[in-house]
């Protein structure tokens, strides 16, 4: 098994979707980044990924359905 080490980069949406897929096609475990779920939780770390609004939500979810499409 290959594992993808968690990558801070910056912010989401962008797009990364297609880098973790690429990353974790076929077997591949893929561990996200520090995702921060409440707005007040971000502890300092303005650039810190977050799911608490539904943008947020929708652009992990594409970042999720391309790993999952790999396999």
């Amino acid at each position: 098994r290959v594992v993808l080490a968690p990558l801070s980069l910056n912010d989401v949406p962008n797009p990364h979707a297609v880098l973790y897929s690429q990353r974790t096609s076929r077997g591949g475990l893929f561990i996200a980044e520090a995702t921060v779920v409440f707005d007040t939780a971000q502890g300092g770390m303005l650039i810190t990924h977050g799911i608490w609004t539904k943008e947020q939500f929708e652009a992990w979810k594409l970042i999720v359905d391309a790993v999952h499409a790999k396999g």
